[in-house]
């Protein structure tokens, strides 16, 4: 239960909700997407065909084989990017195809 005898930011009050509901994983999917570019780079977003993030686990989609090996050499780096990125756990697993 929300106590809203003290002091309460919107922000709080938005995560609380985003919390309580489905919304908060398609918004932490659609952030990766968005922030795709300004995470990775200029280069790697390019050659991203596709993202879908279910269960902490983001589906990266390429047709770029030499961006596809770069890419799974360094998925512990870019779950770490992600996160530290977002200053939360977002993703834990990288799935690549």
């Amino acid at each position: 239960m929300i106590d809203y005898s003290k002091d309460y930011s919107l922000n709080k009050a938005v995560e609380d909700m985003l919390d309580k509901t489905h919304w908060k994983k398609r918004l932490m999917g659609v952030s990766i997407k968005d922030d795709w570019e300004k995470i990775m780079g200029k280069t790697i977003a390019q050659y991203t065909t596709s993202l879908f993030l279910t269960n902490k686990k983001l589906i990266i989609r390429t047709n770029i084989a030499p961006l596809r090996n770069e890419l799974s050499l360094n998925k512990e780096s870019i779950i770490e990017k992600i996160n530290t990125y977002y200053n939360r756990e977002m993703i834990n697993e990288i799935e690549l195809g």
